[in-house]
């Protein structure tokens, strides 16, 4: 599996996410960059005249600590759209849209202690 996310500028799309998720990135053409996360399913960024914040599939992308990664979220220009919020049984939860204004979750999975 893999998946393509709009963006209107490639380059600040790559920096927020090489910021915020230590994400590595690949030029495939002038217009699409590949990414591939530490652990996880890549894709692309690809560029688009407009993106829409309509997401129809939400990506959730898995961290550690998610208060930590909102931090860096909304210092690197992203928006906080929905809380941490528990979800009993799995752990915490919360949306943040990226500088292209794309919808993405964060899921921080109860640690086994």
């Amino acid at each position: 599996m893999s998946y393509s996310i709009a963006s209107n500028d490639l380059n600040r799309v790559k920096n927020f996410y090489k910021t915020v998720f230590n994400w590595n990135f690949e030029s495939l053409q002038k217009d699409i960059i590949l990414f591939n996360p530490p652990d996880g399913i890549g894709g692309s960024f690809k560029l688009a005249k407009e993106t829409s914040n309509n997401t129809c599939i939400l990506p959730f992308i898995c961290v550690e600590d998610i208060e930590k990664t909102l931090e860096l979220i909304i210092e690197n220009n992203g928006t906080l759209i929905e809380i941490k919020t528990e979800v009993p049984g799995l752990g915490y939860i919360a949306k943040f849209s990226d500088t292209e204004g794309n919808v993405l979750a964060l899921l921080e999975e109860y640690k086994n202690e």
